[in-house]
């Protein structure tokens, strides 16, 4: 892994385009985070995109082999250095060694889950990565990632096709019903990673993954937190790219409200943002 050099936030700018549109010194249009919106962007450009190069190999190519794709969709590639963050402090590393952390964290804080379920389930899941990931840690268990666009699912399929326990279905954050958790016989644990940052208000997908309480064990959120950012000039600049991108703003708001039926159990603040300004943490909760 490679060393990290510190960056101080007075040179961010030479980093990302981000602290310019957000003091308006560069032109950025807000846009409404609609369900059109996400298709516009994920459906329609970057999965389509994906598919499509994945479609035109002679061979089948690895998840991993596509994830490296996936960012040179955004001209990053592994050994490009890249501006993260880590808590409030920004950092020098490699892609690559920044992709790391982040699998690292997500992997220690899922594993813990393995003695207690046999299925694990993500929702808004891509093509299925994260999941990948972890099937090759803890073979033992059922993947399912539920996934808004087609053709990311379509993706899922030519990657799994030889692995019945790992597989991809659609799933959408704003219908009634969540089809995903039906057929489930016992219960499952759950995440999201940078999904629910697409959904500006949480309220719709917390009340309809409560009609499902007894069919799930744990819910974890690696996920943007709008509530937990503070007062710092850093904290200030990660609220207003929330903001001006129409991302979920409340999360937090949403889970403490529902005290009589869901007790967080633990919450780690902005452990590491690949987009500075968009720093994941963690969100561990139960249905009482």
């Amino acid at each position: 892994m490679s060393k990290m050099k510190k960056i101080e936030l007075n040179d961010l700018p030479r980093w990302t385009q981000w602290p310019n549109r957000l003091l308006g010194l560069s032109e950025w249009k807000v846009a409404k985070r609609t369900i059109d919106k996400v298709k516009e962007e994920y459906e329609d450009g970057k999965y389509s995109e994906i598919l499509e190069y994945y479609l035109s190999k002679d061979n089948p190519l690895s998840p991993e082999e596509i994830k490296i794709h996936e960012y040179s969709y955004y001209k990053l590639y592994p050994d490009t250095k890249i501006c993260i963050s880590k808590g409030d402090e920004l950092f020098e590393t490699e892609l690559k060694s920044a992709r790391e952390l982040l699998y690292d964290f997500l992997r220690d804080t899922l594993i813990k889950c393995t003695d207690r379920v046999d299925h694990i389930i993500e929702l808004g899941c891509g093509y299925g990565y994260n999941l990948w990931r972890l099937h090759k840690i803890a073979p033992d268990i059922k993947y399912t990632g539920g996934e808004f666009s087609e053709n990311a699912v379509s993706l899922a399929d030519h990657l799994y096709k030889n692995n019945p326990d790992l597989n991809v279905v659609r799933f959408n954050f704003y219908d009634r019903a969540y089809e995903i958790f039906e057929t489930l016989e016992k219960p499952a644990a759950v995440f999201t990673s940078h999904a629910v940052e697409q959904i500006p208000s949480a309220k719709n997908f917390l009340t309809v993954l409560s009609e499902y309480a007894h069919k799930i064990d744990r819910v974890y959120h690696f996920e943007p937190v709008y509530e937990l950012y503070d007062e710092t000039l850093f904290g200030m600049m990660c609220r207003r790219y929330t903001q001006v991108n129409d991302y979920n703003r409340d999360l937090l708001f949403e889970l403490e409200s529902r005290k009589n039926e869901i007790r967080i159990v633990d919450q780690k603040e902005n452990v590491i943002g690949l987009n500075p300004l968009n720093p994941l943490s963690l969100l561990e909760w139960v249905f009482i």
